[in-house]
């Protein structure tokens, strides 16, 4: 999950564009990771 936070960042700071994407969709994308990983669906 460390991993994919600093991807969401890197992508923001490289991408100007990136900035565009509402924060709560990677905020839910970071909490349903974990989730899928788990292989239970909310």
């Amino acid at each position: 999950m460390a991993l994919g936070k600093l991807r969401a960042l890197r992508l923001v700071a490289d991408l100007p564009g990136a900035m565009v994407v509402p924060l709560p969709a990677i905020a839910r994308y970071a909490v349903d990771a974990p989730t899928i990983r788990s292989g239970k669906a909310r």
